[in-house]
């Protein structure tokens, strides 16, 4: 009986940990529910693209990216050191109340996202990261480039 009470405690203390943490399935998950999608490629001039349905295709796929939260290193490491960012193609999700949500098409086909709403505040936001090629949404962006 006494070591049940404190691996009770211990599990308790673990699931309440465990459910706490946000749970990221995928990409379109962090990107509000924009009415406009506006595309920066370092390549050529932006793109803002309007038309629901061509919003809602985007969001379709980015529904399917699987993201995982990186960490405090691998943010600094292929952010700061690496500088994967420097050469992607930006996407800004704007929602109808004018939240700006932002992720970055890399070059190896991966998928980057900022959780949550950029500007305003000034906290520290998730990074999130797919796997490399991402061919379904490479192929449905450049429709529009």
């Amino acid at each position: 009986m006494r070591k049940a009470v404190p691996l009770f405690l211990l599990a308790m203390l673990v699931l309440a940990g465990c459910s706490r943490a946000p749970q990221y399935k995928n990409a379109a998950s962090h990107l509000g529910d924009p009415r406009t999608v506006q595309i920066i490629s370092p390549e050529r001039a932006p793109v803002s693209i309007s038309n629901e349905n061509d919003v809602r295709a985007i969001m379709e796929i980015l529904n399917t990216v699987e993201v995982r939260r990186l960490s405090v290193e691998e943010e600094i490491n292929l952010v700061l050191v690496q500088g994967i960012t420097l050469d992607a193609t930006e996407l800004r999700f704007k929602d109808n109340r004018g939240n700006v949500f932002k992720a970055l098409l890399l070059k190896d086909g991966s998928v980057l996202v900022v959780a949550g709403v950029i500007g305003g505040n000034e906290q520290r936001r998730d990074v999130l990261l797919s796997e490399p090629e991402q061919q379904a949404l490479q192929n449905e962006l450049q429709k529009y480039m």
